[in-house]
């Protein structure tokens, strides 16, 4: 984190920007469990204590069944020494004498269950603590993750995990992780900021889809701010405000209004098709994860869905969804887009994902660790072959397909395109609908899988390149980390020509082949793929609009020849040059002349 101005209150920090926008509002620090650093504290009522109390039974209750049903799958799973770690949270929620002890709180001061647990979990913790055996020491750590289990039980609602925002407040955490952002009401959030996490991890990619400012890269900063103080987030430039001047907050809400009004303005044109100024059609999708995210894409008419990310289901709940849940859940979207159709992504967790209702062992590195399909081929009957029957039943409401993330090998696809199989079979055979061509396909995003694409294009119906993954795997750099922002690069020329090997490889296999990387939102790198061949896209939902303003703003001819010069090119610097001045010359002309048009109507 850089500090970068400092004066009388007002404090100025400088991180990586992820998401771009301005928001202003006061801060909410979230813990990494994301229960919120500030625990509602209040007195109650004699006539609330019976139904208070009853409330905290319910939630140790709920906690210890719970933890009991992780212990035995993680014992399944793991074996029995990492069952003991969590049974030790399961004494903890039976200890009568914590429980007796948060009961006392309610009952004898009036205190609120959530801050009666609150305060008996930091006495325990710090008891603890002062133990002289090293072993008892640590078991501090079963305290707390007990206690906040508890907590979760009192502040969420339903079993779903969404920490509670009374009112807009920009979020402080040392992470921005997925199971974070997703969480939150987006309509209270107005800005995350976060210590660490790079621009393309999935936390940033959300927030993006949200159009919600985000910043990353601030380490020390949870340290620094208090919850309430009043802070500006830009997403564009990466900084923060802490405690702004009055001259500082009319500066930046007048960024805001600016800002927001030309959103409006390209929003109002997204129903204009995307094919360029020479007459190319380019379809571009949406990437999705919710009911919200779904609505915004149809209402923004994208041309279908290119990448519905299910993980999100099993991020936002403690326990693994029922199929007929997730039939639900899938069959909505596909009757938003029956024609167009939906891509299902296969639940990609690990890496940076980490379902609470998933016990994954920890590793040093979980990106190159168990993931994506070769996680699900160890969890065929808990988590695979749920979801894959749940699509093929989803997919009598219209188009359907289903890819697979993180393809290694021709024997990861064929072992997953056989429980397919198997899925649809026991579907059918228990009678039900299902639609007559479900397409099955192959991301790519493991370098592995690019020499082999005659043979995994051969065995399914499409491919979708994922550079999120693809560019960190080939470049060795870690799309999460804020210190590998410089090397984390999709203009390396090694990108560039790894793309047009997939193309080529897609043509000769006569196979539909798409982009459903961040990077395709990025306008100089857009006209770089439209250069190379690709006319298919899917991007995040927010980034709609401004994509399709960009495609009808290309032309086909300039974008070969930017392409031909990237594809020579030795440095990703000679790259990003020649693309950002390409859009510069062609792309920002087009779109302030397509802006300004409806006014000169008016």
């Amino acid at each position: 984190m850089t500090e970068i101005e400092a004066g009388g209150q007002s404090r100025v920090y400088r991180g990586v920007p992820v998401a771009e926008g301005i928001g202003i509002g006061p801060a909410r620090l979230m813990d990494p469990a994301h229960v919120p650093s500030h625990v509602p504290r209040y007195r109650i009522g004699d006539d609330s204590i019976e139904r208070e109390v009853r409330r905290l039974k319910r939630a140790f209750r709920e906690a210890r069944e719970e933890l009991e049903e992780l212990a035995e799958r993680v014992r399944r799973q793991l074996g029995e020494h990492e069952a003991d770690m969590i049974r030790a949270q399961v004494l903890m929620v039976e200890d009568p004498a914590f429980v007796t002890e948060v009961e006392e709180l309610i009952v004898e001061k009036r205190l609120n269950p959530e801050a009666a647990v609150a305060e008996v979990v930091g006495r325990f913790e710090e008891m603890i603590a002062s133990i002289d055996d090293p072993y008892l020491r640590e078991r501090s750590a079963d305290v707390r993750d007990a206690g906040r289990r508890v907590l979760g039980k009192l502040l969420f609602v339903d079993g779903a995990i969404n920490p509670t925002l009374t009112e807009p407040a920009v979020i402080v955490a040392s992470h921005l992780v997925p199971s974070l952002t997703v969480r939150l009401d987006r309509e209270m959030v107005l800005g995350f900021v976060s210590e660490h996490g790079g621009r393309t991890s999935h936390a940033a990619i959300l927030a993006r889809s949200l159009a919600v400012p985000a910043v990353t890269g601030l380490e020390g900063l949870t340290d620094e701010v208090l919850d309430e103080e009043m802070v500006i987030v830009d997403g564009a430039d990466g900084v923060v405000i802490v405690q702004p001047t009055n001259e500082q907050l009319e500066k930046y809400r007048e960024m805001e209004r600016r800002f927001l009004a030309r959103r409006r303005a390209v929003i109002a044109q997204t129903a204009r098709p995307a094919v360029t100024a020479d007459g190319a059609a380019v379809k571009v999708l949406a990437n999705v994860g919710d009911a919200g995210e779904l609505a915004l894409a149809r209402e923004y008419e994208a041309d279908g869905v290119g990448l519905y990310r299910t993980e999100v289901e099993y991020l936002t709940h403690t326990s693994l969804p029922h199929e007929e849940r997730l039939v639900e859940e899938y069959s909505r979207a596909v009757e938003l887009f029956p024609q167009a159709g939906v891509v299902f992504r296969a639940l990609d967790i690990g890496g940076d994902k980490f379902p609470p209702s998933v016990p994954l062992a920890h590793e040093k590195n979980p990106f190159i660790g168990l993931r994506g399909l070769r996680l699900l081929l160890q969890h065929v009957d808990d988590l695979m072959l749920p979801q894959l029957r749940a699509i093929a039943r989803a997919s009598a409401a219209g188009r359907t397909a289903v890819m697979y993330p993180m393809i290694a090998s021709v024997a990861d696809l064929q072992a997953a395109l056989e429980l397919f199989d198997r899925a649809l079979d026991e579907v059918k055979e228990e009678g039900h609908a299902v639609g007559p061509d479900i397409r099955q396909g192959v991301m790519i995003e493991v370098p592995s899988c690019v020499p082999m694409l005659p043979e995994l294009l051969g065995a399914c119906s499409f491919g979708s390149v994922g550079t999120n993954d693809l560019v960190q795997y080939l470049l060795a750099a870690d799309r999460n980390s804020e210190r590998m922002v410089d090397a984390y690069d999709p203009f390396h020329p090694a990108v560039i020509r790894t793309l047009a090997a997939i193309l080529e490889a897609g043509r000769a296999a006569e196979r539909d082949l798409s982009v459903c990387g961040e990077a395709a939102s990025d306008p100089p790198f857009l006209a770089l793929l439209i250069g190379l061949g690709y006319r298919v896209v899917s991007v995040n939902v927010g980034a709609i609009p401004r994509v399709k303003g960009v495609v009808r703003a290309l032309s086909v001819a300039g974008c070969e020849d930017l392409a031909r010069r990237a594809l020579s090119a030795r440095t990703a610097e000679e790259v990003l040059s020649a693309a950002e001045d390409f859009t510069v010359e062609h792309v920002e002309p087009a779109q302030e002349r397509a802006l300004d048009a409806p006014r000169g109507k008016g």
